[in-house]
């Protein structure tokens, strides 16, 4: 049952299976980033996300940047 796997994978990660899945959706995101010119509107779809505006907040959310920042602030690092 999903609802058991779910407090299962909880239990032993600290984190949910939506929570996990977001975090390598963003992970890959971060890459695509730093690693092709693609607009962002391409790298929301190419990782998962609907829509760009959800990708663009949830990214910000989590790196505390926004896409365009990171790429912008990281590019010229890698």
């Amino acid at each position: 049952h999903a609802y058991h796997l779910n407090r299962l994978f909880l239990r032993h990660t600290g984190t949910s299976i939506h929570r996990y899945i977001l975090g390598i959706r963003i992970d890959a995101a971060k890459a695509m980033l730093l690693n092709t010119e693609d607009s962002l509107a391409h790298i929301a779809e190419a990782v998962g996300f609907n829509s760009n505006t959800h990708f663009s907040a949830y990214f910000r959310q989590t790196v505390g940047l926004s896409p365009r920042q990171f790429r912008e602030q990281f590019k010229n690092r890698v």
